[in-house]
C-alpha cells in the first residue's frame, strides 16, 4: 500500500477504514475467544517455538520495560518477539499516527479512549485495543507534537485512568506526576476494577445470607488511592465499575458507613454524566438499583449484567440514553397488562420477523381520551429516556415490550434479533 496516496484520501474514507480495522494496525495479537471456538481449523505449530538471536536480544533489553503490560500473554512467546520487534518503529508509523489524530479529532469515538500507564520511570498516553494488547505509546509532549494539532482547539476528553491496568505502585505514581504537572483535569474517565472482591460478592450472592447484613468494604489499595484523588480531576466525566461489589460501593451507595472518606462525594457525581456498568450480578439485588443520586447523568449502559429489573431502576431526570447489553434476564416496566387492558383487541398486528409480532394501537378504532390514556402510562416509564438499545438479552420476562411510537418510528430505540417475541407500540 502506497502510504502517501492513502493519506491524501478525505478523512471520511480514511476513518471508515480505521474503524473497521478497530485498533488492529499489524497481523499481530492473541487468537480471540470468537476464534478458537468458531474457525473451522485450529492449526497447531509443527515444532517448538525458538527464538533467533535477534529476538533474543530484543527480549533481554526491552522485556522487562514492557513487562507489567506483556505478562498477560507469556502463553504465546512468539507474540511477545513479534511484538518488541514492532514496538520499535510502530510507534512512529504514519498510518498509526495519522489513526490517532483522526481519533483525537473526533474525541475517542473512532478507536476509543487512551489510557495513562507508567512505563520507564515516565507517565504516558497509551493505546491498547480490545483484546489487552498495548499498541503504542507517548509522552505528553510526544502526543501534543505528533497528534494534537496547535491550531486545534479540540481538547482531550478521552482521558482514561484503568485499573485494569495498573497496579498500585503505578496507580500513585501516576497521580502524582500528574498533580505535579497539574494534569489532574484532564483525566477525563475511570475505570474501577477489584477482581478479588468481586468473586467474593458472587459466592455471596448464591448464599443465603441477608443482603442488607454484608459487608461493602473497598480494599483494594489502588481504588482506595484513586477515590482519595478523584475530587481533583474536575474534567471527570465518565465513571466505569466492574463487578457487583464496587457497584454496590461507589454507585448503589450501600456500605458507605464501611468507607468513610473512601466513598464518591456530592461535588463528584455531580460532574459524572455516563456511568458503565460491567460484568456484574443483578442490578437490582439489594432492593433498587438507585442512580437518582447521579443528577447529571445522561447516559447508563448496562454491560454484560444479570437481571435488569426496569420497576427497581430509578434513573435521574437528565437521562437521555440507555443501553443494556448482555443482560441475563430483563424485566420490563410493568405496564403490558395495563395498555393491552385498555385497548383490548384493537390492534393492527404485522410480523415484523419469524420470532417477532409488532402490535401498534388502531387509533381510528379508540377514542382519543383511550389513546391518550396508553401514552400517558407508557410515557411515564420513558419520561426521561430519548434513546435505548437492547442487545444479546438472553431472557426476557413474559416476552412482551411496550414502546412509545414517536421513539419506536424514528429508531431511537434499537433492539436486537430474538430480545422480545411481541412489540406492543403505542
Amino acid at each position: 500500500m502506497d502510504a502517501v496516496q492513502f493519506l491524501a484520501l478525505p478523512i471520511d474514507i480514511r476513518k471508515l477504514v480505521y474503524f473497521h480495522l478497530n485498533g488492529q494496525f499489524c497481523n499481530v495479537g492473541p487468537e480471540t475467544t470468537r476464534e478458537l471456538y468458531f474457525s473451522d481449523v485450529f492449526v497447531l505449530p509443527a515444532k517448538e517455538y525458538t527464538p533467533n538471536e535477534r529476538q533474543r536480544r530484543l527480549r533481554k533489553r526491552l522485556y522487562k520495560v514492557f513487562e507489567n503490560y506483556l505478562g498477560l500473554f507469556d502463553y504465546e512467546p512468539a507474540l511477545i518477539d513479534t511484538w518488541l520487534e514492532y514496538s520499535l518503529w510502530l510507534r512512529y508509523d504514519c498510518i498509526v499516527l495519522d489513526c490517532l489524530r483522526l481519533n483525537h479529532l473526533f474525541e475517542g469515538n473512532l478507536i476509543g479512549p487512551v489510557d495513562l500507564i507508567y512505563l520507564d520511570g515516565r507517565v504516558r498516553l497509551a493505546y491498547f485495543d480490545k483484546n489487552f494488547m498495548l499498541w503504542s505509546c507517548y509522552t505528553f509532549s510526544e502526543y501534543a507534537r505528533w497528534i494534537e494539532d496547535e491550531n486545534d482547539q479540540t481538547e482531550i476528553t478521552y482521558l482514561r485512568l484503568n485499573l485494569e491496568y495498573l497496579r498500585f505502585t503505578q496507580v500513585d505514581k501516576i497521580l502524582k506526576n500528574l498533580r505535579r504537572d497539574y494534569l489532574l483535569d484532564f483525566v477525563s474517565q475511570i475505570r474501577f476494577e477489584q477482581e478479588d472482591n468481586d468473586e467474593y460478592m458472587e459466592s455471596q450472592e448464591d448464599s443465603d445470607e441477608d443482603f442488607e447484613t454484608a459487608s461493602y468494604r473497598v480494599t483494594d489499595p489502588a481504588t482506595i488511592r484513586v477515590i482519595q484523588s478523584i475530587e481533583t480531576m474536575r474534567g471527570l466525566r465518565r465513571l466505569s465499575v466492574r463487578g457487583t461489589y464496587l457497584y454496590e460501593c461507589l454507585v448503589n451507595f450501600h456500605g458507605v458507613r464501611d468507607n468513610p472518606g473512601n466513598t464518591i462525594n456530592y461535588i463528584v457525581k455531580k460532574r459524572i454524566t455516563c456511568i458503565e456498568l460491567l460484568q456484574a450480578g443483578s442490578v437490582c439485588r439489594t432492593g433498587v438499583a438507585d442512580f437518582t443520586r447521579w443528577e447529571n447523568l445522561r447516559e447508563l449502559k448496562l454491560i454484560r449484567v444479570g437481571e435488569v429489573d426496569l420497576n427497581k431502576t430509578l434513573l435521574p431526570h437528565n437521562c437521555r440514553l440507555v443501553t443494556i447489553l448482555g443482560a441475563s434476564q430483563l424485566r420490563w416496566w410493568d405496564v403490558v397488562d395495563k395498555v393491552e387492558e385498555v385497548v383490548g383487541d384493537r390492534f393492527d398486528i404485522k410480523n415484523i420477523n419469524k420470532t417477532c409480532t409488532m402490535k401498534s394501537i388502531n387509533k381510528s378504532l379508540m377514542d382519543a381520551e383511550e389513546v391518550m390514556q396508553c401514552q400517558t402510562i407508557v410515557k411515564a416509564c420513558f419520561r426521561p429516556i430519548n434513546y435505548m438499545k437492547l442487545h444479546d438479552i438472553y431472557s426476557l420476562v413474559g416476552d412482551k415490550l411496550v414502546v412509545p411510537g414517536a421513539l419506536f418510528y424514528n429508531k431511537r430505540i434499537l433492539l436486537g434479533k430474538h430480545v422480545a417475541k411481541e412489540i406492543i407500540v403505542v
